[in-house]
């Protein structure tokens, strides 16, 4: 393992530059050993030591200047593009996921729910369904691009809520008007829903003659999923469980192959027993999410964090195996999947390819994690509006359907989106990071001059750290390692 990260470390130079920046976030074997030796005490800590001080011998000998190398990392100008009317155009021509927001409507409280008492998001919120005129139209206008442009790829079409499965009538309608109209003529469908499981079994007969993928919330055992309450405040979970033990036992295939669970990590749960709840009740390993953060209002923030969040760290460590069950959704899987996928700039099957430097194609990269408009997929909203995704405010929303016509001026798009750029670009061009930068700027908080916030921010001395720590991790952790280049 030390090979490995000398020689992929290699590739940022200001490690090298001045040994002394990042000796104090080694550990301190390594440290003493590259200062004074041990003399032969410590033989794993010596052999790192005599390895990087030879690195760093040929990177003196080999390397340009140290002022052209630091020249080198501050011009990152070229590395990011800006958005135009063609790469959105583009997007739309080759969309292939379309998410309606069926309903405005709950029949739970949950108390994290972003259009609760702790957001500040769209307070106007009316429970109106959304008009079925509304989504043809939308359909129509996206499908007929599509047609004009010889795009048959498999669409996608997904339903989201408030709790979708109060407006099936939208639904059934939606899905016979695509098999009606555009299935006859080449098109193929997937169906897929989010639904917090309460109305389950009404519908179940529909869901899976449609083949739906369905994607139910529970949050774990009852003790764990007491933040999804009815409107009462009862618990929802004797209902949710039920109806999940209903369809596995009587559709197991469709049950197996269709049903994907949903929970929210929170102080009334853990990793390490989610997982193990789920695999002993329904065989599944649940998809977890975590509670939003951007958007708390700032008068409830103290209550927001008490509320969710175990407000002492402790020492407690998830094993190996929930790491390499939930993979990216582990912090220490994802951060070190993305130095060896994003930092290194390698593409790697094993040591020996990543060692041998197979670069990735492509340098460009946008600023920010934020996706290119309606490259993943295209939300719209009860009200008509359009937005990239449903993660996103709805003051930032990009067009609208309204009285049978859409409006998306791609023009406007493509300023919007640069003009919003521009408030994060110095920013990001001062970023070690920016390389594996997973933050939208829509879920960003500003400062009272209307200056980006961004947490996961890295100079140069925190991005040694964050370097060291997670080369840490990979020799904590050598199976994350292998596991990641073995995908």
């Amino acid at each position: 393992m030390s090979s490995f990260f000398f020689k992929t470390a290699n590739t940022h130079n200001y490690l090298y530059e001045q040994t002394n920046k990042f000796l104090i976030y080694l550990p301190p074997q390594l440290a003493e050993a590259l200062k004074e030796g041990t003399n032969g005490e410590n033989s794993y800590y010596d052999r790192k030591a005599i390895f990087l001080k030879g690195e760093i011998m040929r990177q003196n000998e080999s390397s340009i200047s140290s002022n052209n190398t630091t020249k080198a990392q501050n011009n990152t100008e070229e590395l990011f593009i800006n958005y135009n009317e063609s790469n959105v155009w583009s997007n739309i021509v080759s969309l292939d996921h379309i998410l309606l927001e069926v309903t405005q409507k709950c029949n739970l409280n949950c108390k994290y729910c972003i259009y609760g008492k702790y957001y500040e998001y769209d307070k106007t919120r009316k429970n109106k369904n959304l008009d079925i005129n509304t989504a043809k139209t939308l359909l129509d206008y996206i499908l007929n691009i599509k047609l004009k442009n010889n795009s048959f790829n498999k669409i996608t079409v997904s339903f989201y809520g408030g709790e979708p499965l109060l407006n099936t009538k939208l639904i059934e309608e939606v899905v016979r008007y695509l098999k009606a109209n555009y299935e006859t003529i080449g098109f193929k469908f997937a169906y897929s829903m989010t639904t917090n499981g309460i109305l389950l079994l009404k519908k179940q007969n529909f869901l899976i003659e449609n083949d739906f993928k369905i994607s139910v919330s529970l949050d774990g055992n009852k003790t764990n999923n007491q933040f999804r309450t009815f409107k009462n405040g009862d618990n929802s979970f004797n209902v949710v469980y039920n109806n999940l033990k209903f369809i596995s036992k009587n559709f197991p295939d469709y049950f197996r192959d269709n049903v994907n669970i949903l929970t929210v990590f929170h102080k009334l749960n853990s990793l390490e027993k989610i997982l193990l709840y789920f695999k002993q009740e329904f065989g599944k390993t649940p998809s977890i999410s975590s509670i939003q953060i951007a958007g708390v209002n700032e008068a409830l923030k103290q209550d927001f964090f008490n509320m969710f969040f175990i407000q002492e760290i402790g020492n407690q460590q998830d094993s190996i195996n929930t790491m390499l069950e939930l993979k990216t959704t582990h912090p220490v899987f994802k951060r070190i999947k993305d130095i060896i996928s994003k930092e290194f700039g390698f593409f790697a099957n094993n040591f020996d390819s990543l060692l041998y430097r197979q670069k990735i194609t492509s340098n460009l990269q946008l600023p920010s994690g934020t996706c290119s408009p309606f490259e993943l997929r295209l939300f719209l909203t009860v009200e008509g509006w359009i937005l990239p995704c449903e993660h996103i405010d709805f003051r930032f929303r990009l067009g609208e359907c309204i009285e049978n016509s859409v409006k998306l001026n791609l023009k406007s798009i493509e300023k919007f989106y640069n003009d919003l750029h521009s408030q994060h670009k110095s920013k990001c061009y001062q970023c070690f990071l920016k390389s594996s930068c997973s933050v939208c700027m829509f879920n960003m908080e500003y400062d009272s001059f209307g200056n980006p916030i961004c947490s996961e921010f890295k100079s140069e001395s925190s991005f040694i750290k964050h370097l060291s720590d997670v080369i840490s991790d990979m020799e904590t952790y050598p199976e994350i390692t292998e596991a990641i280049f073995k995908e």
